[in-house]
């Protein structure tokens, strides 16, 4: 609830405050005065002919993550283990507000073999597995989610 007071008596009319009326908001969540954002505990002064009070649910800048990445859902490998055929690894599911992803492909877990969400099967990777490991960042820093699902190559 946002509570709204008058410098002036009688209080605003309930569609709004009158012309050339200052009105003092004491922000009890997260709002948008006037364009600007504001944050609980903040007082602005809002007048009818210069500002508008927008309230909603997340109208004002999130304060960003706390701390980096975390990986909820691991990524998955989808495609044909055969020479020629593109595997497809999807970036899982995160929390912590990432702001960048980046993949490594990887055969039978150790050579890095290849980066981006795409990798085409060669010749060399007959006889081995394939991974995929995505790293997500934010502000606070980097995260390697755990390998994908291994994709035999015959």
């Amino acid at each position: 609830m946002t509570t709204v007071s008058t410098h002036h008596d009688p209080p605003p009319v309930s569609a709004g405050f009158r012309p050339e009326e200052t009105v003092q908001v004491e922000i009890l969540k997260p709002i948008i005065v006037g364009g600007e954002d504001c944050e609980p505990g903040d007082v602005v002064n809002a007048y009818e002919n210069e500002a508008r009070i927008i309230i909603g649910e997340g109208s004002a800048k999130s304060p960003g993550p706390t701390a980096p990445p975390v990986c909820s859902t691991t990524p998955y490998v989808s495609g044909t283990g055969t020479v020629g055929q593109t595997l497809q690894c999807t970036m899982g599911n995160w929390t912590g507000e990432p702001t960048s992803y980046s993949y490594l492909w990887k055969r039978d877990g150790v050579t890095d073999v290849g980066t981006g969400n795409a990798y085409t099967v060669a010749d060399i990777d007959v006889g081995h597995s394939l991974t995929c490991i995505v790293t997500a960042t934010n502000a606070k820093g980097s995260t390697a989610a755990p390998p994908s699902n291994a994709v035999a190559v015959a």
